[in-house]
């Protein structure tokens, strides 16, 4: 890595169907430092592209791109092969950002020699229901979503294994060969654990803090929990893709507790599901560390957590049978294409 001086700075924003949020997300990062803003944009039907074409009238360095495959992946391969500048940030549809953000970034990129940095990721409810403040809550809530050091921040500037979103050293992310496009989700985990192969330096910036909006109702939640879930079991069985063992966690719980019930189903007696007791504590200490939240978010909290780790890991199951599937379907298009 050079610590020659950066120039040029490309944000890259991936949408589709953002007009409720895209006009606030672009107004809370403008910045002098900002060289172009691209908006790569899967085509969206709801209005994003009128709206980012109109407000290029007040942000000359905006530019609308398309992107035919809609995924956040080749959205941000384009803007990639599109961008001039020397360091890359990018930014979420969903999410709002303090003043300062990018020079905050980038002052850190440059001042510690780092490949990535990011900030702390908050999150907000779309709506203000008692089950809407409790996802968000869970969002940052070690005990359902992990302890990643992005969710519960604090401290200075330090290494840690991945940070919400971005802002990277153009070079280094090209020479980690971008986004990996056969991932609908899951694509900056890989990312991640390619480049930290590559011995790249990621620093959290624990005093700047993104705001996501979090989605809000449980249909919704209960699929993107579960498909979440399937993008990483799929990618490990399919195509031997690396994730941290923490996204796993949920899928080993979910065969522990299937094995619990098939015991107690032999013995016919319920006393082996006491050896699942220990979950217990855990739902019980999400819902402490969400002490400060609303007594109803309180309350809610070990049932959203259960919800979101069984969701995450039968996703997770399914998701490696399918991609055992797909790589059994491969080799056997392999074997019958070198016979011929």
């Amino acid at each position: 890595m050079s610590s020659v001086v950066l120039t040029g700075i490309t944000v890259i924003v991936p949408t589709y169907n953002e007009a409720d949020f895209i006009e606030d997300c672009l107004s809370s990062m403008m910045d002098d430092l900002v060289t172009e803003v691209l908006v790569v944009d899967g085509g969206s039907s709801d209005g994003t592209r009128e709206i980012v074409k109109g407000l290029t009238v007040r942000y000359p360095s905006l530019r609308l791109l398309d992107n035919p495959r809609r995924t956040t992946a080749s959205a941000m391969n384009i803007g990639l092969e599109t961008a001039t500048g020397d360091v890359i940030v990018r930014l979420d549809a969903h999410s709002l950002y303090p003043p300062g953000y990018i020079a905050r970034l980038t002052g850190v990129l440059q001042e510690h020699e780092a490949d990535v940095t990011g900030g702390v990721w908050d999150a907000v409810p779309r709506k203000a229901s008692v089950f809407g403040r409790a996802i968000a809550a869970s969002l940052v809530n070690k005990w359902v979503m992990g302890n990643a050091g992005f969710r519960v921040g604090g401290g200075e500037v330090r290494a840690v294994d991945t940070v919400p979103f971005g802002c990277w050293r153009a070079d280094t992310l090209r020479r980690a060969g971008g986004y990996n496009e056969d991932l609908a989700r899951s694509q900056d985990y890989d990312l991640v654990q390619r480049l930290r192969s590559m011995g790249a330096k990621i620093l959290l910036v624990p005093d700047v803090t993104i705001k996501y909006k979090a989605r809000s109702g449980v249909w919704e939640n209960v699929k993107y929990t579960f498909w979440n879930g399937y993008w990483v079991g799929h990618p490990v069985a399919a195509w031997g893709v690396k994730f941290s063992t923490r996204h796993l966690v949920p899928a080993g719980a979910c065969l522990a507790g299937a094995a619990l019930l098939g015991v107690c189903a032999v013995l016919a007696s319920p006393w082996p599901l006491m050896l699942a007791s220990p979950y217990g504590i855990v739902l019980l200490a999400a819902a402490v560390e969400a002490r400060d939240r609303p007594a109803p978010v309180v309350a809610l909290m070990p049932l959203v957590a259960a919800g979101t780790h069984v969701l995450y890991g039968l996703g997770t199951l399914w998701g490696l049978v399918k991609g055992v599937l797909a790589r059994v379907a491969a080799g056997r298009a392999g074997t019958a294409a070198a016979k011929r």
